[in-house]
């Protein structure tokens, strides 16, 4: 999985992930809203909200160091579309971290 938290200049949230067919997708592109939500001591969490035609998509993306100095990033989601509701979970170790540009914006 390839997923990238950035941050633009007018400090403006974006989650880009690369699919199976290799395309490149923006959260914000795809009309979801997101937004901060926190820093903490060993990382920071970001939240994407879809509102959608047939219901609700919620997310929240939490980037972490871990005791042994590796960062990984958990990734919860929750789907309310129509009558049916899924929710998920997943934690992936991150092979490439840059955060010098986002902490000294979020600071």
């Amino acid at each position: 999985m390839k997923v990238s938290l950035t941050l633009s200049d007018e400090g403006n949230w974006d989650i880009l992930w690369v699919d199976a067919r290799n395309e490149i997708y923006s959260a914000r592109d795809s009309g979801g809203n997101v937004s901060f939500i926190g820093i903490g001591a060993t990382g920071f969490s970001i939240g994407v909200v879809y509102n959608t035609d047939v219901g609700l998509v919620t997310g929240i993306y939490a980037l972490s160091l871990r005791p042994d100095n590796k960062w990984e990033l958990s990734i919860s989601q929750q789907k309310q579309l129509n009558s049916f509701t899924n929710t998920g979970f997943e934690v992936v170790a991150c092979q490439y971290v840059d955060l010098d540009n986002i902490i000294e914006k979020i600071r």
